[in-house]
């Protein structure tokens, strides 16, 4: 999953990005890290971007039989 934030710098640099992967009223999944993507090239690197990875076990596939479908929160976390 890529995540952007839009955000000040500043605010940026004063947060972190939750993630929650939910099936039903069931979660599946969380991450939380700081915004800011590894080096990329000449240009540097992106403090508005995340790219968050979130193994999902055994996840339900999206099928026309079967149309499992998560939900995804995200929320803005003010490091502490």
């Amino acid at each position: 999953m890529n995540l952007s934030v839009a955000a000040p710098v500043a605010l940026l640099e004063a947060l972190t990005v939750k993630i929650e992967l939910w099936d039903d009223d069931r979660l599946v999944a969380s991450h939380q890290q700081s915004p800011g993507s590894p080096i990329i090239d000449e240009r540097g690197s992106y403090a508005e971007r995340a790219a968050i990875r979130l193994p999902v076990e055994r996840p339900a596939l999206w099928s026309a039989e079967t149309p499992n479908c998560y939900r995804a929160v995200v929320s803005p976390v003010p490091r502490r």
